[in-house]
C-alpha cells in the first residue's frame, strides 16, 4: 500500500510539472500489476503537497480506472503513439470482462479517431535533451555527471536551457563543441545541453554494434549490448551530429560536409516512468560527405514516402490536403532555390567531387572502406529520390489545396524540365558503371 501511495504521489507531482507521459507510464505499470478479478482493494491516499485519495473498489475497476486516466494523461501531452499502446491492453481487457459493451464501443471509437488523427495531423516530436554538467562546484547528485532528459512535445532547445538557467543561475553555459577543460574561465559549474532524437533503429539492430571500424572515436561502451532496450515508442539510444568543414575554400559547402554523429545509450528507455537517467555509453563516427549526403537522401525518402501515403489518404481537396510538410519536403528536394534542393547531389552523381574535393577519396581509403560501394549505394538512393519525387509530385498535383496550385506548377515545371532529363543525362551509363 506504501508503495502504491507512493508511486500516484510521483504521478502526481510528474502533472504537476507537465511530465504527463511519465506519469502515464507509473499509472499504466499500476494497472499492470493490478489483477483483473473481483478481490477488494484498499483505498490509496497520496499527494506530496495536498491530499487525495483512490476509493475501495473491485480489482477489475481499479485496473480500468487506472488504465483510463493513463490514457487521459497521454491525451493530454499529445502522446498519440503511447495512447494506442494502452488503448489497446484496454479493449483487449474490456472484452474480457465480457459485459462492458459500451466501454467496449467507447474505447473502439477512440481508437478509430486517434488512428484518423495521427494519419491527418503533423506530429511534433517528443524532444530529448542531454545535459553534462562539468566542474566541482555542483551537488554531488549533478557533479560530473551526464543525463539526458524527455521533455514536452516540441519544446525547444532555447525553453529547455531557460528552464536549467532558471535552476543554475551561477553556471556557464557552453556551446555544442566547447570543452570545459579547453576554457580559462573562473568558473567552477559549466553546463552543455544538446538536443538529440532517438535511435530505435540503432538499438533493435545489434549487428549493427560493430565498432571495430577505424572511424570509430572516443569509444566508452563497455558490455552495453544487454543493456540496450526498445518498444515502439521509447529507447535508450540517442544520437546528434556536430557538422564541420575542412576546406572553405571549396565554393560547394556539401562537397566539404564532414558530420561526426555520436551515440548515446542511457541506462533506461525514455519515454518511460523516469523524466531523465544517465548515459552510460558514448561512441561517435565520421561521416564524409558522400555519406553525409547519403543519410540526407534517406530522410528525404523517408519523409517524401510518409507524404505519398498520407495524401493518398485524403478523401478530398477541399476539406483535407498536403501536409505543408510534405509541400516544403517537395520544395526542398526540387527547387535548387531552397537549400540547393538535389542539385546539391549532382557532383557525387557525376564524380566531378574527386577533383574538387579529393579529400574525400582520401579519406574513404584511408579509413580502410570502399568507394566503389558507396557510391553505388549513394547512386541507388538518389535513383530512388528521382522516382520517389516523381510520385509525390504526381499525387501533390491531385491533393494540393487551391492557394498552393501555383507553387504546385512551379515545382512540377521544375521537375519535368530540368531534373527528369539531368537524371538521365547522369544515369546514361547506367548506376552499375560506378
Amino acid at each position: 500500500l506504501f508503495r502504491s501511495s507512493l508511486l500516484h504521489s510521483v504521478a502526481a507531482e510528474y502533472c504537476n510539472n507537465g511530465n504527463f507521459v511519465e506519469a502515464s507510464y507509473l499509472l499504466s505499470k499500476h494497472a499492470e500489476l493490478t489483477e483483473l478479478n473481483d478481490d477488494s482493494l484498499p483505498q490509496i491516499e497520496y499527494g506530496f503537497r495536498e491530499m487525495m485519495k483512490i476509493p475501495e473498489e473491485l480489482s477489475w475497476k481499479r485496473r480500468i480506472y487506472l488504465l483510463e486516466k493513463a490514457i487521459n494523461l497521454c491525451e493530454e501531452a499529445r502522446a498519440w503513439e503511447r495512447c494506442l499502446v494502452l488503448i489497446d491492453v484496454l479493449i483487449r481487457d474490456i472484452r474480457s470482462l465480457e459485459w462492458h459493451r459500451d466501454l467496449l464501443k467507447k474505447y473502439l471509437q477512440k481508437q478509430i479517431e486517434l488512428l484518423d488523427r495521427l494519419s491527418y495531423s503533423t506530429r511534433l516530436p517528443s524532444s530529448f535533451f542531454m545535459v553534462s554538467y562539468h566542474g566541482g562546484g555542483f551537488h554531488e547528485e549533478f557533479r560530473n555527471s551526464v543525463v539526458v532528459f524527455h521533455r514536452p512535445r516540441g519544446e525547444t532547445i532555447t525553453e529547455f536551457i531557460s528552464i536549467q538557467q532558471k535552476k543554475h543561475p551561477d553556471v556557464v553555459f557552453l556551446k555544442q563543441n566547447q570543452n570545459p577543460d579547453e576554457l580559462s574561465l573562473d568558473c567552477d559549474k559549466y553546463i552543455k545541453i544538446v538536443k538529440v532524437k532517438q535511435d530505435n533503429t540503432f538499438s533493435l539492430n545489434r549487428k549493427n554494434l560493430n565498432f571495430s571500424n577505424s572511424n570509430e572515436i572516443d569509444f566508452k561502451f563497455q558490455e552495453i549490448g544487454s543493456k540496450l532496450q526498445s518498444t515502439d515508442d521509447s529507447t535508450n539510444v540517442f544520437e546528434y551530429k556536430i557538422c564541420s568543414r575542412r576546406n572553405a575554400s571549396i565554393s560547394n559547402e556539401f562537397l566539404d560536409l564532414w558530420v561526426t554523429k555520436y551515440f548515446i545509450v542511457t541506462d533506461v528507455a525514455l519515454p518511460s516512468h523516469v523524466d531523465k537517467t544517465n548515459v552510460v555509453g558514448v561512441t561517435a563516427i565520421l561521416l564524409n560527405p558522400i555519406e553525409v549526403a547519403l543519410e540526407e537522401v534517406g530522410d528525404r525518402l523517408s519523409i517524401l514516402g510518409r507524404g505519398i501515403k498520407e495524401m493518398e489518404k485524403i478523401s478530398n481537396q477541399e476539406s483535407k490536403f498536403a501536409s505543408q510538410q510534405t509541400t516544403m519536403e517537395l520544395s526542398g528536394t526540387i527547387d535548387a532555390a531552397v537549400n540547393g534542393g538535389i542539385s546539391k547531389y549532382y557532383s557525387f552523381i557525376s564524380y566531378d567531387y574527386k577533383w574538387e574535393n579529393p579529400a574525400i577519396d582520401i579519406d574513404i581509403v584511408e579509413s580502410g572502406k570502399d568507394i566503389n560501394t558507396i557510391l553505388m549505394k549513394f547512386k541507388v538512393a538518389f535513383q530512388q529520390l528521382i522516382d520517389v519525387a516523381g510520385k509525390a509530385v504526381e499525387m501533390h498535383k491531385i491533393k494540393v489545396s487551391g492557394e498552393m496550385k501555383s507553387l504546385h506548377d512551379h515545382l512540377e515545371g521544375l521537375y519535368v524540365n530540368n531534373i527528369v532529363p539531368k537524371n538521365k543525362e547522369f544515369m546514361h551509363d547506367g548506376i552499375n558503371n560506378v
